[in-house]
């Protein structure tokens, strides 16, 4: 009964968090497409996962099919597991919420067990709890945006060179360009910024195809393009365009711009 109660209580705040929009990775973004698993947000699989949990412990069937709950409920620890060793290796960065998440989960396995629970004594859980899977199933079937946005504000910064989804900068040789933030997002940085030196680290963990755009905000000077050119071979990013934009545009620095197909906006970060 404790451990169906424990994996209802992990279902409400998983739903939670993708009620209003919780975003795992960072709150800059610059970890766009790791909070999705085959295009669905972890916090609906997770809500199934924990449901279909707690039905198990309510229904006794951790007890009489012992080895397919073993199976079932330590299968999701071992995906949850890998997600985040895979988001680790990428991005040397971690969600400290999902860490919390899978210690709850890894410990609740173990009592499982180690403890083998008992059937629930209060016959309409285990209804009830087959009911809100299916349910949670079905979020994930049609994934629909989160009905909230109060976990992942966006900054509220005017932009005079994004127009749309299109970004017009310039080339290191003064050529003007538009990028389209539909293809991937961009970052925008600066040499004076005490944090975007960390962002570009991560940025040179990832695979090139997930590197977004790199979009220098520049104070008109040559010499600081000379540096940001030497600062990026130094990070393994050598190979990587430079943009540019002036620097009195942005103001903020650093700055993720990518394309929300959900709300078909341009989100800032």
């Amino acid at each position: 009964m404790f451990l169906g109660l424990a994996y209802t209580c992990l279902a409400i705040a998983s739903i939670s968090l993708w009620a209003i929009g919780f975003n795992p990775p960072c709150p800059l973004g610059t970890c766009y497409g790791y909070y999705e698993f085959l295009t669905r947000p972890l916090t609906l699989w997770g809500t199934s996962y924990y449901l279909l949990s707690a039905y198990l412990c309510y229904t006794g069937m951790a007890q009489s099919h012992r080895r397919l709950t073993l199976v079932i409920i330590g299968g999701g620890v071992l995906v949850h597991s890998g997600l985040l060793t895979s988001f680790w290796a990428y991005t040397k960065n971690l969600c400290y919420l999902c860490a919390i998440f899978l210690i709850l989960e890894t410990t609740l396995f173990l009592a499982i067990v180690l403890v083998s629970p008992k059937r629930g004594r209060v016959r309409l859980l285990p209804g009830t709890m087959a009911a809100l899977f299916l349910g949670s199933v079905f979020l994930l079937v049609l994934n629909p945006a989160p009905p909230f946005r109060l976990y992942d504000s966006d900054l509220t910064i005017p932009l005079e060179f994004l127009s749309g989804t299109e970004l017009k900068v310039s080339t290191a040789d003064g050529l003007l360009v538009t990028l389209d933030l539909r293809n991937k997002p961009a970052l925008i940085w600066s040499l004076w910024c005490p944090h975007c030196r960390k962002e570009l680290e991560r940025v040179a963990r990832y695979p090139p195809a997930m590197r977004p755009y790199l979009v220098l905000a520049l104070r008109m000077n040559t010499k600081e393009l000379d540096a940001a050119r030497a600062l990026l071979t130094q990070l393994g990013l050598s190979n990587e365009r430079i943009y540019v934009v002036a620097a009195s545009k942005v103001g903020v620095t650093p700055l993720m711009l990518f394309w929300d197909s959900k709300t078909n906006t341009v989100r800032i970060k």
